[in-house]
């Protein structure tokens, strides 16, 4: 079962122009069918159970066996689907990028990450993690994937990014969120919506860990 996740923020308009998000839920042997987005990059991270991510591809079919904590980047337009091959839950995020035609490698590439071999980068109050650099994709829109994790009390700098719009979906605590001038409580299970050019920060402010999953693309 796929559903598109409600952006939160406190700005008005909470459209993204290139950027969306979707929570994919399967039980045991269920499966996604055969799927394929024409003009969308696509970017899995597994957050619960494990199971077979299928890739279609110049007439065979290969099989991944992905489980939690482990991300996968697809170029646009790739037949693919997953399969639940565990005893639980098999939960996945999916960011879905809008690209141009023409402007990307179409139908080729896939990368593969396990947050445990990502280096750390230890930061005032936060880890954090970049699991895919588009550079090394090869993407020209998507700029970072990462992970961060905020011990209690921590927080992001306050800052804002030209021509670039961020989903950060949120797998672990609660704390609070600036977007522009003001502030929203944001918690595990929750999707944050930043603009285009809009400041911005994370902080755990509840006493405990708080943990997000960040897409960030150029528009």
């Amino acid at each position: 079962m796929a559903d598109n996740i409600e952006l939160i923020s406190p700005q008005t308009d909470t459209r993204l122009k290139r950027l969306s998000c979707t929570r994919i839920v399967l039980e045991t042997d269920e499966t996604t069918g055969e799927i394929r987005f024409p003009l969308q990059q696509v970017v899995y991270y597994v957050t619960g159970g494990y199971g077979v991510f299928t890739k279609v591809a110049g007439g065979a079919n290969w099989d991944y066996v992905l489980c939690q904590d482990m991300a996968l980047w697809l170029a646009a337009d790739v037949k693919h689907g997953w399969r639940n091959t565990g005893e639980g839950s098999l939960r996945c995020i999916r960011f879905s990028c809008q690209v141009d035609s023409g402007e990307e490698p179409i139908g080729r590439g896939t990368r593969i990450a396990r947050l445990s071999d990502v280096f750390v980068e230890e930061e005032t109050g936060r880890l954090l993690r970049v699991i895919f650099r588009g550079l090394d994709l090869p993407s020209k829109r998507i700029d970072t994937v990462e992970h961060v994790t905020f011990y209690p009390g921590g927080s992001s700098p306050v800052h804002s990014a030209k021509g670039m719009e961020e989903i950060f979906y949120f797998t672990r605590g609660s704390g609070e969120a600036r977007v522009g001038e003001d502030r929203v409580e944001v918690a595990a299970g929750m999707a944050l919506a930043i603009p285009d050019g809009v400041v911005h920060n994370v902080e755990s402010t509840k006493g405990e860990v708080l943990q997000h999953i960040t897409c960030n693309i150029w528009v």
